[in-house]
């Protein structure tokens, strides 16, 4: 039963970088669709709990007469935490 449940995480943890792309390929693909192709970026940084700075990216579309926003980007910074 272990193995069974070890072989279903590893099938998984193999198909996260083609899930990956296919979600990245379908935000690109709705942002060039956009209405007259505009779209804004939105950057937001903030620090976790453990004082690590993160960047988040955003963009905003409209498509279809309808405000869209996309989770792009999470980027991890160093700690600022002070000795």
């Amino acid at each position: 039963m272990l193995g069974e449940a070890s072989k279903k995480t590893y099938c998984v943890q193999q198909r996260i970088p083609d899930l990956a792309k296919d979600i990245k390929e379908q935000v690109i693909f709705e942002i060039r669709s956009a209405l007259l192709g505009l779209f804004s970026i939105q950057l937001d940084e903030s620090t976790d709990v453990s004082s690590r700075s993160q960047l988040l990216t955003f963009v905003r579309y409209i498509k279809e007469g309808e405000m869209n926003e996309e989770f792009v980007l999470l980027v991890l910074g160093n700690s600022h935490k002070s000795n």
